[in-house]
This record gives C-alpha cells, sequence and structure tokens, in this order.
C-alpha cells in the first residue's frame, strides 16, 4: 500500500526504488522484457512503463476516485502486440 514499486535483480536479496509514493495503491505489475510493463491498481488505474519501470505513464481511461474499486491483476501477451487483460472490482 502507498505506491511503493521495488526491483530486485539477485533474486530479492536487494531491491531498488522503481516508484515511491505512486499516488494509487499498486496491486500488480507486468513486464514483457526489461523495458516495457504494466501495472494496475486503485481507481481501476493502468500505467505504462517503457523504460523498465524509472517513469508511468497512466493509460486511457484515466483513473478516477469516483471509482471507488481496483484492478487486482493483469497479463499482457509477452511476445508480439499488446494485448491484455485487467481484473479487479466490478464499477460502482
Amino acid at each position: 500500500y502507498g505506491g511503493h514499486l521495488r526491483e530486485s535483480t539477485d533474486g530479492g536479496d536487494t531491491h531498488v526504488d522503481k516508484a515511491i509514493g505512486e499516488p494509487h495503491r499498486i496491486k500488480d505489475v507486468f513486464f514483457k522484457d526489461a523495458a516495457t510493463g504494466w501495472h494496475v491498481g486503485q481507481f481501476f488505474r493502468i500505467a505504462k512503463s517503457t523504460d523498465g519501470g524509472v517513469a508511468w505513464d497512466e493509460q486511457t481511461p484515466k483513473s478516477s476516485p469516483n471509482n471507488q474499486g481496483f484492478l487486482n491483476a493483469l497479463a499482457v501477451i509477452p511476445t508480439g502486440g499488446m494485448e491484455g487483460v485487467a481484473v479487479g472490482d466490478s464499477f460502482t
């Protein structure tokens, strides 16, 4: 909770902060390669990174505090196109 995203490249012995205090609670992260990945979370937010998780761009449709749910998990086809699915709470 609190939007922290950390990366390990040594099996979890050490970690590097990637997103500190992200304004949305992050629930799941998926990287299709070393540079391109997405995270989902609070207010149905989906964000994409193309630099290994250093910067994140919110995807359309934009999240909204009026939508009080979460996206809890996502999967993206790791080869080829940009097809994927995110699942979570129902819209209220």
